[in-house]
């Protein structure tokens, strides 16, 4: 066997894996036939659970329905055979391929506008400081590299950024000092530029047939000298370095001939000339590794890698690289570090490797059609970069084979190619840029962590999946992110919207739990498989953009919006679609609620109006007007039961995958906006029902949101209003959403200044016999006005609350905003984490995590600074929080001070110990140096630096037998535990 053909470990392991993989399918599909007992081809759920028990004994019944739904690709409520091995067979590239966790660059790009009327060229990169970088050892996150740049434009524009391109100055190539002799007044195009680091000067390349260096100094180029061509004109560039350089001492003048050059070489520097293409080249880089250099024309078919000779003798070894003419392969070129192979680009939009040593193409990838034209290693995270024509950006594992992210640039960054790329290792940023600037900053810094969130744009609203225990949220962006609330990790994410323009969309649960129906700017009704990202269907119908209410019931959905006085009536089995309405219903419907126990549909109306309708014959049953009497009305006049109309049914249905090639619409580039407002989601007033409540004339049922007040109604026809209180004290601030736990105990109310404010409702919209109780009498009908129980409120979000939910326990809230953010809450206001940006373990789920994670530490901060034990003095959460924390922080202080001079007094016994063997002091030098002096010299510390129990302890015949090794861990241990005791607390 050829040696390329044998198969390296990872491919064997690979090759493990599959077989036994098909084992354990062809052993599925043994049980599977044998579960069928009808034979229809698909499992029901107590078929799939009996036959998957043996495969999965650690899951129970909830876990095994869960995972049935899971696999049920179509969510027909059946798993057929080709789901499951389907299902299986992903689970070799699920570790790696949907692992959206580790997506190199999650965050969106940032656009900078510039004064380039042109491409720019090429960028000039260096750091402010050289200084090393810093990682923090708890989060594993290093210090953002400040780096100044310089990008230059074909016209020769300079433009000098700072403070990650917000501060910048523009000058030109003609206005640069100590111009060359013969300069005079000319058109430039320049064709490249390099920053050559350790003489800290830049050397661009024109098309004037020379290539000029410069000093960067701050905010300018000051030339410095010039190197002079006699026939063809640079185009590409390429610069590496190991040493330092020797500064070349010229005399009388200020430029250098290259035929000179060729002629002549020194031990300074050596020139030599190599016919390699007939047409211009375009690439020339420089692979210290191989110690090669790569060349490419552009032709692009050919590729040449060389050796660089050491003398003018030497011969210059040349592998090349060919494919047909036609077919343009080599458009860029990389060398990947890891796997010691050439990587390159080509028109077809085809990833290839190739060996080192030979010709030999080893694979092909491709997860794009546009022709990649540049090609970048990450030697750190194992992947290759890619930049296609149309401004995407691929991620590829050369490991795996399999694109891990594409990336779609948000705004273009000028019509066209992009023109110049550089990609910062040290903080792992990609900039690219045309006539603008783009800025992908990817993971492993500070600001990076700062920066993240949980959506690129701010979150329309979630829904809490309590059998997987996922959330699943929605941006104004229209991407869907499905979450586990267990780790926070990211389980699936994928994109509802066709256009991915900024507007308000809808989310919701079907009925049966199985599907999420959304709708977004373009008015389409669909519905998602959100386990693995797949459209299932598409409604033929046109809906309003902006969506207030969505009900799904077996057979129908329901569609409110803002924008209209209708109410939409979808049929699931396939009649035709109606649409509801009403005279009383003015200013558009604000929300809708249902309650399912009768079939009712709840909807409110600008106009303060709330109807309740027959969710079956589709007519009204009652009308609620606070605004002209407290008691309900049923409705019996024909005129004021609603009426009915038939919407048109579209021809053809649009599903996401038929919008890439489809222009965006007129109407909606007419309401293109880069952000919407609080005041788009605003809804007033907002009803809800409360479902686990049984219909009686004295309790209430239906909850309206309005004005800041929050009003209890009975649902029948002798009811009326019965409770009412002030829910928002703040006249400005508005209600945004609210939301009861299933058990309708516990209201919860989201407002515009992401605050959330929660009560006890268990007893409110009851009536209660009370001569005491405040009370309102309005037409002879008695309102109690006592507020229920307020339990707690707090700031959630760094903007508008857009949605708010919780778990059937009633222990975890979640939270959306307009900060971009999906938070998760327990119900004592400790914040779990941000979705995306945090992760966490399931025990810190629980309400009362904290205080005995806080309880624990306090006792291990007793132990480590000698305090008394636990069973003497108990030390409650309750004495935290009243000032027993100043006694920690006192022993702290102690604790730092102690470490400060006693590693003073080390530093400066190290230093004094260097200087005596300077002097020749041999013998009491080494006498200093030895284990039983040192323990002695630390003894002589003040011995008030000590904290008290470890001072009255110690003798010092004690203190000699100290050690480093034992001593400075105990206490950064103490006190970083302090610390973070300190820091919980004070939150």
């Amino acid at each position: 066997m050829d040696e390329d053909e044998k198969m390296n470990p990872t491919d064997v392991k690979k090759a493990d894996s599959k077989a036994e993989m098909w084992k354990k399918i062809l052993e599925i599909e043994r049980f599977f036939k044998e579960a069928d007992v009808d034979g229809g081809g698909s499992l029901d759920v107590d078929e799939f659970s009996s036959a998957m028990r043996p495969f999965y004994p650690d899951h129970n019944e909830e876990q095994l329905i869960a995972l049935h739904m899971q696999i049920d690709a179509n969510c027909d409520g059946g798993v057929d055979f080709g789901e499951l091995l389907q299902f299986n067979m992903s689970k070799l590239l699920a570790e790696e391929r949907f692992n959206f966790d580790r997506r190199l660059f999650p965050l969106a790009s940032q656009i900078v506008k510039t004064n380039h009327y042109n491409k720019i060229v090429k960028f000039a990169v260096r750091p402010l400081e050289d200084v090393p970088v810093d990682t923090n050892p708890q989060t594993g996150l290093q210090e953002y590299v400040e780096e100044e740049y310089i990008s230059v434009a074909s016209d020769g524009v300079l433009t000098f950024w700072s403070n990650r391109f917000k501060e910048k100055s523009v000058t030109s190539i003609s206005n640069t000092p100590n111009a060359l002799p013969f300069e005079h007044k000319r058109r430039i195009h320049v064709t490249d530029m390099v920053y050559m680091k350790e003489r800290e000067e830049v050397a661009i390349a024109t098309t004037g047939r020379d290539l000029r260096f410069y000093i960067w100094a701050p905010g300018m180029l000051i030339m410095k000298y010039a190197i002079v061509t006699h026939g063809g004109r640079m185009t590409a560039l390429s610069y590496w370095s190991d040493v330092a350089f020797e500064e070349i001492k010229q005399e009388n003048y200020n430029c250098a001939r290259i035929s000179t050059l060729l002629q002549e070489s020194t031990r300074e520097y050596l020139a030599f000339k190599v016919p390699l293409f007939d047409t211009i080249v375009t690439i020339i880089k420089y692979f210290p590794f191989l110690e090669k250099l790569a060349v490419c024309s552009i032709s692009g078919h050919k590729l040449i890698l060389l050796t660089i000779p050491r003398s003018n003798t030497d011969k210059i070894d040349k592998i090349i690289y060919a494919t047909p003419r036609t077919s343009k392969s080599f458009l860029c070129v990389e060398h990947c570090f890891k796997t010691q192979d050439l990587v390159t680009g080509g028109v077809d939009g085809v990833l290839r490797t190739w060996h080192t040593y030979k010709p030999n193409c080893k694979f092909e990838m491709q997860a794009h059609d546009e022709p990649i034209t540049y090609v970048l290693d990450n030697p750190e995270n194992n992947v290759v970069v890619c930049i296609h024509d149309d401004q995407t950006v691929c991620v590829w594992s050369l490991q795996s084979r399999n694109c891990l992210q594409k990336v779609k640039q948000e705004e273009d960054i000028g019509s066209g190619l992009i023109s110049a790329v550089y990609y910062g290792l040290q903080n792992n940023e990609l900039i690219m840029a045309n006539t603008e600037i783009g800025i992908l900053l990817g993971r492993g810094t500070d600001l990076f962590k700062e920066m993240l969130s949980s959506h690129t744009k701010p979150v329309c609203g979630a829904i809490y999946h309590n059998i997987f225990r996922q959330v699943i949220s929605v941006c104004q962006k229209g991407i869907a992110t499905v979450w586990d609330v267990n780790t926070g990790k990211t389980v699936m994410q994928f994109n509802v919207s066709p256009f991915q323009l900024i507007a308000s969309t809808a989310i919701a649960l079907n009925d049966t739990q199985r599907k999420i129906i959304t709708v977004c700017n373009e008015g389409r009704v669909r519905f998602w498989n959100f386990n693995n990202g797949q459209e299932l269907e598409v409604l033929p119908v046109t809906v309003p953009m902006v969506i207030s209410g969505i009900i799904s019931t077996e057979e129908m959905v329901f569609l409110s919006s803002k924008e209209t006085n209708f109410i939409y009536c979808l049929d699931m089995e396939g009649l035709e679609p109606k649409y509801m309405e009403h005279p009383l219903m003015e200013g558009g419907v604000t929300s809708m609620s249902s309650y399912p126990h009768d079939s009712w549909l709840v909807s409110a109306s600008g106009n303060g109006i709330v109807l309740v309708w027959d969710m079956e014959s589709l007519q009204t049953i009652y009308c609620i007007n606070e605004h002209q009497s407290p008691k309900i009305h049923k409705v019996i006049h024909k005129d004021f039961m609603g009426q009915i109309s038939t919407l048109p049914i579209e021809k053809t249905t649009h599903f996401l995958d038929n919008y890439e090639r489809i222009p965006v619409p007129k109407r909606l580039l007419d309401v293109k906006t880069d952000k919407l407002e609080p005041k788009h989601f605003y809804k007033n007033p907002l009803v809800h029902c409360l479902k686990s409540r049984i219909i009686q004339f004295d309790l209430a049922t239906v909850l309206v949101a309005d004005g800041g007040f929050v009003s209890a109604w009975s649902g029948t026809a002798k009811g009326g209003l019965l409770a009412k209180f002030k829910a928002i004290e703040d006249e400005g601030t508005k209600i945004m959403c609210i939301d009861t736990d299933p058990n309708d105990q516990i209201l919860m109310i989201g407002d515009i200044n992401g605050f959330v404010h929660v009560w006890n409702i268990e007893q409110f919209g009851k009536i209660i016999l009370d001569s005491d109780a405040p009370a309102e009498e309005i037409d002879h009908w008695k309102v109690n006005l006592t507020p229920p129980p307020f339990l707690q409120s707090w700031k959630a979000h760094m903007g508008a609350i857009t949605s708010f939910t919780c778990n059937p326990s009633c222990e975890n809230f979640v939270t959306t905003g307009f900060d971009c953010n999906v938070n998760l809450w327990t119900n004592k206001q400790h914040r779990v984490g941000t979705f995306g940006k945090d992760q966490w373990e399931v025990h810190e789920l629980h309400p009362d995590w904290q205080e005995k994670h806080q309880a624990m530490e306090l006792e291990m901060a007793e132990s480590l600074l000698g305090f008394e034990s636990s069973d003497s003095r108990k030390w409650q959460l309750e004495d935290v929080k009243s000032g027993k924390l100043a006694e920690f922080e006192a022993k702290l202080n102690q604790t730092d001070e102690f470490v400060k001079n006693w590693k003073q007094r080390q530093n400066y016994y190290e230093t004094e110990t260097e200087q005596e063997v300077e002097e020749g002091c041999e013998e009491e030098s080494h006498h200093e140096e030895s284990p039983g002096f040192r323990a002695l010299q630390r003894s002589e510390v003040s011995r008030s630096s000590f904290p008290a129990p470890l001072c009255s302890s110690q003798t010092d015949d004690d203190t000699a037998e100290i050690c480093d090794e034992e001593l400075v861990p105990a206490l950064n241990q103490s006190s970083i535990r302090i610390r973070s005791l300190e820091r919980r607390s004070s939150l």
